[in-house]
């Protein structure tokens, strides 16, 4: 994020935000075993939690740092601070740390994982890439994934 004043700002490695009130206890453990990781490897970091009864609020309102949505201002922690990454992690996905730095290391602008709509006549279950899942996970039933 680019600073044309001549504020100095705090910076961070690492952006972590959660969307939501409630996060699973397996998230709960991965979140602190990489937060132990990256302060470890001296690597700085911010989280951010926000949540709202409308799913894309909280979304918004925990990139923004506020809860207040602010059409004028879409800066990541309402331009408080500069950052070099941002990871969105739902409260439901769970992972190693070690997946977590491998991301982090990853010179791209995007890493995503893959959600499929659920159906009434199927359960569903994807991973996220390189081992990251669900604390849930559900069998696949009814469907077939064809990956090329």
């Amino acid at each position: 994020m680019l600073n044309y004043s001549n504020e100095v700002k705090p910076h961070y490695n690492v952006v972590i935000t959660t969307p939501g009130n409630q996060m699973c206890s397996e998230y709960v453990t991965s979140l602190l075993n990489t937060v132990s990781v990256l302060n470890q490897h001296r690597i700085s970091w911010i989280y951010q939690n926000k949540s709202s009864p409308i799913v894309s609020n909280a979304r918004e309102a925990t990139i923004s740092g506020s809860i207040s949505l602010q059409v004028d201002n879409s800066s990541p922690g309402n331009g408080e601070y500069t950052y070099d990454k941002i990871f969105m992690i739902d409260s439901d996905i769970v992972w190693e740390p070690n997946q977590f730095l491998n991301f982090l290391k990853m010179d791209v602008d995007i890493i995503s994982g893959v959600y499929m709509k659920k159906q009434e006549h199927m359960q569903w279950s994807i991973k996220m890439v390189m081992g990251m899942g669900q604390c849930q996970e559900k069998k696949l039933k009814n469907y077939k994934l064809k990956i090329n």
